[in-house]
């Protein structure tokens, strides 16, 4: 497919939505659009990575040495085709892309499912931030200060949540994704701090100190406190049992960062396709070499004793280790707002769905019956007005507020990752780009010679593959839990 076949005339407020016939470079001069391709690369790599690379080595352990570093090849080559296909989708609707945008023009009456579906993923990725937070700030505390008494509340895990919901405040009310870059830039640091640790500690054995040997005294009392140790760690290279299925969508949620792609898209300041292409393709790759990384340290590490966050499992024996935990506290905070953009969009598109259909007015019986408008003549950008700024607080307020709660509440990460990834990861990665792609491009008048095209039934391939991997997934966690 021809790259430049699609540009549309993204500043032209007459343009319409089936006029391909126009090819002009895609160069903003609004002060709106301020990301470059590095800054968007560093943008997308914070929103790929981050929990999904501290359960990587439990995912190798459930599904065996090769077949984790094949899975990450899959899974990494599909969200890139994911990816690639929803930037394709965006040239449609220019700088107003968006999940509900894309949905007006194709599936009216499903777009409220759409936009449920990201609001969902990205407020499980908020929420398993949050426990991560718990997991590592008390064993960062008591190694740190080991006079702290047991019973003090410096070690418990719902202090701590409290403290990092309180410093992302400033971050989560950020209006606009670029203004993240640099933020993502240090979370990217301390990513690369957690790669070296997996490798260094690889290669030489961590001992038990007397602050350790303290903490497994506190076994009964604290027992957050205690990262597990690898006695006879046992590794294998293929591994094809139920924990397998359940823990495979965290593959899947470890390569979604499709939720952010449209608004990268709306803020490059030259989102030609090529362009496009560069940031997309350099962050997955980034991810890819990473997770195989720590996938494959971490899990020959640990071997089947491996747990789903793997840098708690990894005694404070030396500062190298508390700031490396350290670290990944400072990242996923920092990533938090990255997962509260796109959660707030889609929450509004819902809310504003909601009341199209209760209010039963003209747009909204639209909604109920698409075959009321053409989808070809909607204009979504009428459904795109700016956020008020009362909505827009009470929205990221209460976001905060049921993130933290939810994460009081659960202690498990892995369990949090496996149902995000099979439910939300899954739409976003392959259901919607699929489906949103077939659709917009066999029912295009312009493109009717393209029905027939290699990429239009790849795309709905990869549709009816992620419905076939949401549902067993699925039913693998909560059958055979």
């Amino acid at each position: 497919m021809d790259n430049h076949e699609y540009e549309t005339l993204n500043g032209d407020d007459n343009f319409e939505l089936n006029d391909l016939s126009e090819i002009k470079p895609n160069i903003s001069k609004s002060k709106n659009e301020t990301g470059t391709v590095f800054s968007s690369i560093i943008t997308l790599s914070n929103t790929l990575l981050g929990s999904g690379m501290l359960a990587m080595p439990a995912a190798f352990a459930s599904s065996g040495l090769y077949m984790g570093i094949l899975n990450i090849a899959i899974f990494g080559g599909g969200a890139l085709y994911g990816l690639w296909l929803l930037t394709r989708c965006a040239t449609y609707t220019g700088r107003n892309s968006s999940f509900f945008s894309l949905s007006m023009i194709t599936f009216p009456n499903a777009s409220i499912f759409f936009d449920l579906a990201i609001s969902i993923k990205c407020f499980g990725v908020s929420v398993s931030y949050l426990i991560i937070v718990g997991d590592l700030m008390p064993i960062v505390t008591i190694g740190l200060f080991p006079s702290v008494p047991m019973n003090s509340v410096l070690l418990t895990r719902e202090f701590w949540i409290t403290v990092s919901v309180l410093l992302i405040i400033p971050l989560a009310f950020m209006r606009k994704l670029d203004s993240m870059r640099h933020t993502s830039f240090i979370s990217l640091l301390a990513i690369l701090y957690l790669f070296f640790i997996v490798i260094y500690y690889y290669f030489i054995p961590f001992r038990t100190n007397e602050v350790q040997l303290r903490r497994d005294l506190s076994k009964d009392t604290v027992p957050e406190l205690n990262p597990s140790y690898p006695v006879n760690p046992k590794v294998e290279n293929f591994i094809f049992s139920m924990n397998f299925f359940k823990n495979l969508p965290i593959f899947v949620f470890a390569f979604t960062c499709h939720q952010n792609i449209l608004s990268v898209y709306n803020e490059m300041k030259d989102n030609s396709q090529k362009n496009v292409n560069k940031v997309i393709s350099s962050s997955i790759v980034f991810g890819m070499i990473l997770y195989w990384v720590v996938g494959i340290y971490g899990y020959l590490t640990f071997g089947d004793q491996t747990e789903s966050n793997v840098i708690s499992m990894y005694p404070a024996s030396s500062y190298i280790i508390l700031f490396g935990q350290l670290s990944m506290v400072i990242m996923v905070m920092l990533s938090y707002p990255l997962q509260m953009f796109p959660c707030r969009l889609s929450l509004d598109k819902v809310f504003y769905n909601l009341k199209r259909i209760l209010n039963f007015n003209n747009e909204g019986r639209s909604l109920i019956n698409p075959t009321e408008t053409s989808y070809m003549t909607a204009n979504p950008s009428n459904h795109s007005e700016p956020m008020s700024d009362k909505k827009f607080f009470f929205m990221t307020l209460s976001i905060l507020v049921c993130s933290y709660v939810l994460a009081c509440s659960v202690k498990t990460l892995g369990i949090v990752l496996s149902i995000v990834g099979a439910t939300g990861s899954t739409m976003i990665c392959y259901i919607l780009p699929g489906i949103l792609y077939y659709k917009l491009e066999t029912e295009n008048n312009h493109m009717a010679h393209r029905k027939n095209n290699r990429t239009v039934y790849t795309a709905l391939f990869m549709f009816i593959i992620g419905i076939v991997l949401m549902v067993v997934c699925l039913l693998s966690i909560f059958l055979f839990d």
